[in-house]
């Protein structure tokens, strides 16, 4: 299997969108915080225990 960074890449460009969509549904508009709250562990799921992309995405937090 041929490793790419386009898994990696496309959960850090998500993380932010993602981000979003939890605070408008948590300040705004409560009756879809369930669907942010399962995106936002889907994501932090992926990004940190998935064995595939956690090590690329916990070296963007090592300190150098």
């Amino acid at each position: 299997m041929r490793f790419t960074l386009e898994g990696p890449l496309a959960l850090v460009v998500l993380a932010p969108v993602i981000l979003n969509i939890f605070l408008v549904h948590a300040f705004m508009q409560p009756s879809g915080l369930v669907l942010a709250v399962v995106l936002g562990a889907f994501e932090v799921y992926l990004a940190f225990f998935s064995a595939e992309y956690s090590p690329t995405i916990k070296q963007l937090f090592r300190r150098r």
